[in-house]
């Protein structure tokens, strides 16, 4: 039988001290500032109990909507012309829609596995792309026509295809996309109307041989005049018979050894060819080429016997596939409409000579601006192309989607405020403001920012437009967890000894789904691979070995990160998971979730623009304050030019006070305030609310919501500072916490 323990020795206060040192202490000790830090987002503010409360974290999720996960085999129109997806790095210049010129790469992230679709358009092109792509379209709806950013997964899910089989959705071209300046050996005019007319399969290679109509020549020569080189001449030989009537003979002198340095001696009409400098110069170069290849093989609409004389499109025919091709994507890159070409096969019997056979690949189109020279047609041309290119920007119709199974996929973040870039074929696609705000609220209370840049999106500009000054920003532009550990925490320390008021320093990483651990890279950037759950292991040492230094000096942090879909989710359960792992759902006090919804548009100078979207915002965990119910359909600017940036502060504002019995709402729309008629009608009570400081601030008070003013005088009213730092303060590294951990051959480091 087993004999029984005697009892257990009941240790004392001073032994308990003794064995666990400062590891336990009294709840009623420990000391705590009571200070948040708060947005300019009043009801974002209440929903959270005041903001953040310093030393806490809050994480903000939003959609993965990057919209831009392309194949690794995807083409991108870079400012030196196409290259794959998966051969992008940063710092490449790819093509801004928007402005047509070249914009730079700042962000380059592997989305792995993603479902893939093609989608094919009314004028034969076609590209490939992930569901959650976004497309800006244009749709009618009820009778009038309306334009929406979409999700490929959102047109799948309205249909593309309307109940009388014509299209729903269309896609906006490009506007004119000004490459870099290339040194052109040749006017692009000139080898434009080259490689329409001229004779090239000559042993003169110095003489260039045109045959014009005599009611072209005139305009031809004056227009080939303009553009000759020093030394060159243009000689007309006069009116000549040939197989299609009379024509005017000139001869183009001067041009042979640039004609050579092109590789363009010799070449016959089916083996011509636009050289690789002419096709990616500037849009007012390639827009004069344009010129001399319709100006010489171009012919307007079709003008035949009871058809209009004049008419906004042009057709182009040759006999050179790769010619045509290239013309093709010349109009697509100078923002016209332009069908896929077609091949056909052609007889001609001219008297005295034998019957010709020929293939000539056959296209037509339309331009938002006349892209003739020549007199005539130029006349031709300009009747109706005012009228008809109101209609262009939107031409190419959705007609087809496909699903094509997974794909190894990219997506790449531009410098632009839009995000938006060229796929293949010129098809147009469509990249943290509360942040900003909480960035902006810091300084206003004397504190300090660093900023993790771990998606090289931060822009001075975009900043200052968000209230916030460059000047106390300190930016960390890494992406390797390890390194980001040991450089806030440094950087933590430092900007506290400096502030010595309880001042707050903020902590935002941008962004989470941007970072990884350095093998990890190493190992992608040497053979592509990594290892399976790295970044998570990585993350789960930074916030074990951070958390305890930056609740210690009061470092409040925000974290961008991702939401995405869990996969093998049962029925009925949330299958929206965030990126890195558990461990910072795990840390964070504070988690609220964004989702987008509809775009914001306003009346300026008779258009509507599109100033901003539609949020809502939900807490998916909150430790720090009571639950607080969502903020639905926020409006949220981003657009300086038409409206003020950033969150709507009185938004929601009227409901919180409402709720809280501090003003009195009327079945009538009549808000009162301790019996007081303040406004009738909720638009005017919104707009008092936004002009009167005083009765705002006053509401506010009596609503307990936290502002920049109220946290500022908390501050001021603190004489202990709750933040002080040690001359030589200890914090575990992250690196000693690696190394720990991990086995290492003391050799091999040596």
């Amino acid at each position: 039988m087993a004999k029984k323990k005697s009892g257990i020795k009941v240790p004392t206060k001073n032994e308990l001290i003794k064995k666990y040192g400062n590891i336990i202490v009294s709840a009623n000790n420990t000391k705590e500032s009571g200070l948040w830090l708060p947005s300019t987002f009043f009801a974002f503010n209440y929903t959270t109990g005041g903001g953040i409360p310093f030393g806490k974290i809050l994480e903000i999720v939003g959609e993965a909507s990057s919209g831009k996960a392309i194949p690794l085999y995807g083409l991108v129109l870079t400012s030196n012309g196409w290259k794959k997806m998966g051969e992008l790095n940063l710092g490449d210049e790819v093509m801004d829609p928007v402005s047509g010129n070249p914009i730079k790469i700042t962000g380059i992230y592997p989305q792995g596995l993603q479902p893939i679709y093609k989608v094919t358009f009314r004028d034969g092109t076609s590209t490939e792309c992930s569901e959650d792509h976004l497309w800006e379209v244009r749709f009618r709806s009820h009778s009038e026509w309306k334009h929406q950013v979409l999700t490929l997964k959102e047109i799948l899910k309205r249909g593309y295809i309307k109940r009388d089989g014509g299209y729903k959705y269309s896609i906006p071209s490009t506007v004119p996309l000004n490459f870099h300046k290339r040194e052109l050996p040749i006017h692009p005019y000139i080898l434009g109307y080259i490689l329409g007319d001229g004779s090239l399969n000559n042993k003169k290679i110095n003489r260039i041989i045109f045959n014009i109509g005599v009611e072209d020549a005139e305009s031809f020569q004056e227009n080939i005049t303009k553009f000759l080189k020093e030394g060159a001449t243009l000689e007309d030989k006069g009116i000549r018979e040939n197989p299609f009537g009379k024509a005017h003979r000139f001869i183009l002198k001067g041009y042979g050894e640039e004609i050579k340095e092109l590789c363009l001696n010799g070449k016959l009409s089916s083996d011509k060819f636009i050289p690789e400098d002419y096709m990616w110069s500037t849009s007012e170069d390639r827009k004069y080429l344009l010129a001399g290849l319709l100006d010489s093989d171009g012919t307007i609409g079709n003008i035949q016997k009871n058809r209009a004389k004049y008419s906004s499109r042009f057709r182009y025919s040759s006999h050179s596939e790769k010619l045509i091709n290239q013309l093709v994507q010349l109009v697509r890159s100078l923002g016209g409409f332009i069908t896929e070409p077609k091949k056909r096969k052609r007889e001609r019997q001219f008297e005295g000579y034998e019957k010709r056979v020929s293939y000539e690949i056959k296209t037509g189109g339309r331009l938002p601006f006349n892209p003739f020279m020549l007199s005539r047609k130029r006349f031709q041309y300009e009747d109706k192309v005012s009228k008809a290119s109101q209609h262009l920007e939107y031409r190419r119709a959705i007609v087809k989607i496909e699903y094509l199974g997974k794909r190894e996929c990219q997506c790449i973040k531009v410098d632009s405020e839009r995000g938006l870039f060229m796929l293949n074929d010129y098809i147009v696609t469509h990249n943290t403001l509360i942040a900003y705000n909480f960035a902006y609220a810091c300084q206003q209370l004397g504190g300090h920012v660093i900023w993790v840049d771990a998606e090289q999106s931060w822009m001075n500009s975009w900043a200052k437009e968000n209230g916030v000054d460059p000047e106390k920003v300190t930016l960390i532009n890494d992406t390797r967890i390890e390194y980001i550990a040991d450089a806030v925490a440094d950087l933590a320390i430092y900007y506290r000894s400096q502030l010595t008021h309880n001042e707050p320093i903020l902590l935002v990483i941008d962004s989470i789904a941007a970072m990884d651990c350095a093998d990890n890279i190493d190992s992608k950037l040497i053979d592509g691979k990594a290892e399976m759950g790295g970044r998570a292991k990585a993350l789960y040492k930074y916030f074990r070995v951070r958390s305890e230094l930056f609740y210690r000096l009061g470092i409040t942090q925000i974290y961008i990160n991702q939401l995405r879909t869990a996969l093998n989710v049962g029925f009925g359960k949330d299958s929206s998971v965030s990126t890195g792992g558990a461990a910072l759902g795990f840390y964070a006090s504070i988690r609220a979730a964004f989702y987008s919804g509809k775009t914001l548009t306003i009346k300026s100078k008779g258009k509507d623009r599109k100033v901003g979207k539609l949020v809502t915002i939900r807490l998916i965990k909150n430790k720090v304050a009571p639950p607080r119910p969502t903020i639905s359909k926020c409006p949220v600017y981003f657009n300086p030019k038409f409206h003020e940036i950033g969150f709507d502060r009185c938004y929601s504002l009227e409901d919180v006070l409402v709720e809280n019995d501090i003003i009195e709402k009327s079945s009538g729309g009549v808000y009162k305030y301790k019996g007081n008629v303040l406004a009738r009608g909720e638009e005017k009570f919104q707009k008092l609310l936004e002009e009167d400081d005083d009765l705002r601030r006053k509401l506010l008070r009596a609503a307990e919501i936290n502002t920049i003013g109220t946290t500022k005088k908390k501050i001021d009213k603190l004489n202990e500072n709750y933040y002080p730092v040690e001359e030589d303060i200890e914090y575990e590294s992250y690196y000693e916490s690696y190394t720990e951990e991990e086995e290492v051959d003391e050799d091999e480091i040596s």
